[in-house]
């Protein structure tokens, strides 16, 4: 069995009684319950991989990996969850258990493969976990390293979001709009919104900057044009704090 992850079908098909499935089952048994109607074939903790043939088996063949599992199994970096999030057909009735979100939809697209695990395309996968993450901060990191890692453009992105449902996407578009404006990171949104607020001419970001003859000089998180200024951004670190006097200090251990 893929995994060691069986349905207890396929083991009935294989002249395992589900009553002797069930019984290995059991508390300090030598098999374990996953999901109703899935086992996994030893009886100790599944693996991620595991997790996700059970959700699989559980769902149906048309169903597809998608949110934070899917955008893990690319290597999109994002929050480390045991969840797993499955796309559905709409008709299907099958309901969320135990470990595995299940969404039923409209709009389920053509399957691609992540580490040979039937999943949405990276865009879909990615916004389906941006509906679902509730920091700012969260939903920045994963969009931005989606884009920065190829994963997807920003393009497909719009797309997708567009034209599916507006239900939990606020942050994703606030997000998508400063990635769209050359953003990359959570610092470089929290300069850009710092920025904003002085009043001063708007930067570009992630601009590339060049000589007179057109040669590489820099690409700055930001640039101001007219007086050269460029601006590099990093997120300080959790021992910064600031001193009455309103400068920033940072604690270095050791």
């Amino acid at each position: 069995m893929p995994e060691g992850v069986a349905t207890i079908a396929q083991l009935e098909g294989l002249g395992v009684r589900s009553s002797t499935a069930y019984h290995r089952c059991r508390p300090g048994g030598v098999w374990r319950r996953l999901l109703p109607g899935v086992v996994l074939l030893h009886g100790g903790p599944p693996s991620r991989r595991q997790r996700v043939r059970a959700a699989l088996l559980y769902c149906g063949s048309a169903s597809l990996v998608t949110g934070l599992a899917a955008c893990q199994l690319r290597g999109i970096r994002t929050v480390r969850t045991p969840t797993v999030h499955v796309a559905v057909p709409a008709g299907r009735q099958v309901r969320s258990a135990a470990f595995i979100i299940v969404e039923r939809t409209t709009r389920l697209p053509a399957r691609m493969l992540a580490q040979g695990v039937p999943c949405t395309p990276p865009e879909r996968a990615v916004l389906d976990a941006a509906r679902r993450l509730g920091s700012l901060d969260a939903v920045r990191d994963l969009l931005a390293d989606a884009v920065q890692g190829r994963h997807c453009t920003v393009a497909a992105l719009r797309t997708e979001i567009d034209r599916g449902s507006r239900r939990g996407t606020a942050v994703a578009r606030i997000v998508l709009a400063e990635i769209s404006d050359g953003v990359r990171s959570v610092a470089e949104a929290d300069a850009r919104v710092l920025w904003r607020r002085t009043g001063l001419p708007p930067l570009a970001w992630n601009a590339t900057v060049t000589d007179a003859h057109g040669r590489l000089i820099a690409v700055p998180d930001g640039w101001a044009d007219d007086v050269a200024m460029a601006w590099k951004s990093t997120r300080m670190p959790s021992t910064c704090h600031l001193r009455h006097t309103g400068r920033p200090w940072i604690d270095i251990p050791g």
